[in-house]
């Protein structure tokens, strides 16, 4: 799940609802101090108006059944799908109202890149439109260079 990557560094909140609407995939996931406790994803094309109530239900009875109670709520803003972005964000705010929550919005484009700069490496141009691509990582959220052998 993307938002798993920029919600750990939201360390006072320990139990998160994350939504993601923004492309054709319509995603629900539960974090609980970061980690990934709960997910149900649908890749099969834009349903989420179907797919979005029922898997958002089932996230809700999930942490309400374990005891966690939710901090907040957790939603991709755009850019994106239109008609898949009001869906992910009215349903956002009708949980965050009807229980009282915290709403963060996340950038589509943001995620999406701290997600590729966590697994990619950083590139470099050379002559003769090469690139090289040397070894990097990023561990509590500072980058450190590795030499290439």
């Amino acid at each position: 799940m993307y938002f798993c990557l920029l919600i750990k560094r939201l360390e006072t909140m320990s139990c998160i609802l994350h939504i993601e609407t923004s492309t054709s995939a319509c995603s629900v996931a539960v974090s609980e101090d970061g980690q990934n406790v709960f997910t149900k994803e649908d890749l099969n094309g834009p349903s989420h108006a179907v797919s979005l109530g029922v898997f958002v239900e089932e996230a809700l009875s999930f942490a309400d059944s374990h005891a966690m109670p939710l901090d907040a709520v957790a939603v991709s803003c755009g850019p994106g799908s239109y008609t898949g972005l009001r869906i992910g964000v009215s349903m956002a705010k009708g949980v965050c109202y009807g229980r009282d929550l915290k709403l963060i919005g996340l950038p589509t484009l943001k995620v999406l890149t701290t997600m590729f700069l966590s697994i990619a490496p950083e590139t470099t141009s050379a002559r003769n439109n090469a690139c090289h691509w040397p070894f990097s990582s990023c561990t509590s959220h500072r980058w450190r260079r590795s030499e290439v052998p």
